[in-house]
């Protein structure tokens, strides 16, 4: 089984290290979008809901 580091390698042309930098100090949906949200007195709907049914 390959290793978590040797498959991320594979995939990022620059390596491990810096692809796991670039996902930190890249901007969030929870450091960017709630502030804005939040500031507007909005709030973030959920992507995946359940079917409203009719009961059977």
């Amino acid at each position: 089984m390959a290793s978590a580091s040797s498959v991320i390698t594979s995939y990022t042309p620059n390596g491990a290290r810096r692809f796991l930098l670039s996902m930190l100090t890249r901007p969030s949906f929870h450091t960017h979008v709630r502030p804005f949200l939040r500031e507007r007195n909005m709030s973030a709907l959920p992507l995946l809901t359940k079917p409203v049914g009719d009961g059977v």
